[in-house]
């Protein structure tokens, strides 16, 4: 049985604070240039969050101590984000674009994504997003074929690559259905349609309290062709009755070595259901 997870943005953000020895919960920010404090953990935790969608779930094989650059999708959103880790620090890479289609088309474009910035204990912390200049979302294809190319400019704390992580597509779940009353004493049984033979492909799942978002019930991680999961009854029941989110997440991840960084590429589209647990 696996540990029960966090959202994307709050597992990197503690698996960072760990390696500092420190934790706590974050606040929104518009911050895009250091500040002259010395920083606070909110302003950390903020600016890892701000470079995510909301509700992403994490891939349980996501190594926090490695650089990750990923694509997503939720509920029509389509962002990129970067983050350049070394050690406790997240480091500036120059520019970093991702390709996207031309609307109208045909062709394709460079889109430049925003670079956040924050201090945290007198060090200046990174972060890049699309989601800050393109809120709505931009149009990368999510259809299991294209690849979503990415290109670093580098700098004097990371090196100058370019690598890409071929899409996901969408899924529909068929199981359990949307505001669905489910038992905490039984396993939770999540189906979906339009698996596929890929055997890189993986599909994760996290229950989510509404009372309490620190509280969650992972399902078992089974590759996508698999078409179901299961959410053991014994990390259900130690979620409190009431509403909950039920996110499932169709991925694809890899790492690669560059210049001595190990760097993961990640695509995710996650579907989000409302719950209620009796």
């Amino acid at each position: 049985m696996r540990t029960p997870r966090r959202p994307l943005a709050a597992l990197l953000a503690a698996a960072l604070l760990a390696s500092l020895g420190l934790t706590g919960c974050g606040r929104s920010s518009s911050s895009t240039a250091p500040t002259p404090t010395n920083g606070t953990l909110a302003d950390l935790l903020a600016l890892i969050h701000s470079a995510y969608i909301p509700g992403a779930v994490l891939p349980p094989n996501v190594d926090a101590s490695a650089s990750l650059l990923a694509t997503m999708e939720l509920g029509g959103v389509r962002a990129a984000s970067a983050l350049f880790v070394s050690g406790t620090t997240l480091l500036p890479a120059g520019t970093v674009d991702v390709r996207v289609p031309l609307v109208p088309g045909p062709g394709v474009a460079q889109l430049a994504l925003d670079q956040l910035s924050t201090p945290y204990l007198g060090v200046p912390q990174y972060a890049y997003t699309t989601l800050v200049s393109n809120p709505a979302g931009v149009t990368l294809p999510f259809d299991g074929a294209s690849f979503h190319a990415f290109s670093v400019q580098g700098s004097g704390s990371f090196p100058a690559f370019s690598d890409s992580v071929q899409s996901v597509t969408p899924m529909s779940l068929t199981l359990p259905a949307d505001m669905a009353t489910v038992s905490r004493a039984s396993d939770l049984t999540v189906t979906w349609t339009a698996a596929g033979a890929d055997t890189s492909v993986y599909v994760t799942v996290l229950v989510t309290s509404a009372a309490d978002s620190t509280r969650t019930a992972a399902g078992v991680l089974v590759r996508d062709s698999a078409g179901s999961t299961t959410v053991p009854a014994a990390q259900l029941g130690l979620l409190p009755a009431g509403g909950a989110k039920l996110g499932v997440a169709r991925y694809r991840l890899r790492y690669a070595v560059v210049s001595g960084h190990r760097v993961g590429l990640a695509c995710e589209s996650t579907k989000l259901q409302s719950l209620t647990l009796d």
